[in-house]
């Protein structure tokens, strides 16, 4: 439901239905992706930063998501973290870049 309030922007609903989502399911990791999304676009963003982080301790090698996250806190202010994330994502990145490389 939370997706489809989502893609129909009702934000508000949405981030009201991923609140719940995530109470009874708080190891979908799939759902946290979409969640981070919710909340940033109903201005939640601690809750959308929670879940990035969540989303970071369980896949660290997500670039996008480190990114999303470093956009998310600089937002916010906390330029430090956000360069921390961003430094992240980079090598991240390159490790992506390396293992698509073929030997």
């Amino acid at each position: 439901m939370a997706r489809v309030l989502h893609r129909l922007q009702d934000h508000g609903q949405a981030a009201s239905f991923a609140r719940r989502y995530l109470i009874m399911r708080p190891a979908d990791s799939r759902f946290l992706e979409l969640g981070v999304q919710i909340f940033e676009a109903a201005g939640a963003i601690d809750e959308a930063i929670d879940c990035g982080e969540r989303m970071r301790i369980r896949h660290p090698e997500n670039a996008a998501n480190l990114r999303r996250l470093a956009a998310l806190y600089r937002s916010k202010g906390v330029d430090d973290r956000a360069r921390s994330l961003e430094s992240e994502a980079a090598l991240a990145a390159v490790n992506d870049d390396q293992q698509a490389e073929p030997s």
